[in-house]
């Protein structure tokens, strides 16, 4: 008789376990559902890829495929939550190109880069490109707008 209780108590002790496992499983799957999480910075930097190799090859810049028409056609976005600003700049020559697409949030984003506080997300990159035989400065500044659908 006592070797039939020793045995259900075990058996019991294992269920818990097993029932514990399970629900743990269950409030994370939830958790995970029903957060809410801001995804608007990997969107700027998936943005940012695209933009530059869409208009690079290895590190080359194609000076035709800086424009704003091209870059929304390799980007697929929509101007009116995103706004990119596009620049080459050199040591040579001030400004080269300026590529501007969306809704405005440039000072918003400049304002975000120097502190205050702003609900649009900004991404300001510098990438170093060759131009022809030259190289310069191609800084990226994207901001996104979207509220309602990625926060």
């Amino acid at each position: 008789m006592a070797e039939v209780l020793g045995e259900d108590v075990i058996l019991w002790i294992y269920r818990f376990i097993l029932i514990g496992i399970i629900s743990f499983g269950v409030i994370i799957i939830i958790n995970g559902y029903y957060s809410n999480q801001d995804v608007r910075a990997i969107e700027a930097n998936a943005i940012s890829n695209r933009i530059i190799n869409c208009i690079s090859k290895q590190g080359i810049v194609d000076e035709s495929k800086v424009t704003s028409a091209n870059i929304l056609k390799c980007t697929n976005i929509d101007p009116n939550e995103i706004y990119v600003n596009l620049t080459l700049t050199s040591k040579l020559r001030a400004k080269i190109l300026n590529a501007n697409i969306g809704y405005d949030l440039e000072v918003l984003c400049l304002a975000k880069l120097k502190g205050v506080k702003s609900d649009v997300e900004c991404l300001n990159q510098i990438f170093y490109v060759l131009l022809g035989d030259e190289r310069v400065e191609l800084v990226l500044l994207i901001g996104i707008k979207k509220f309602d659908k990625n926060i």
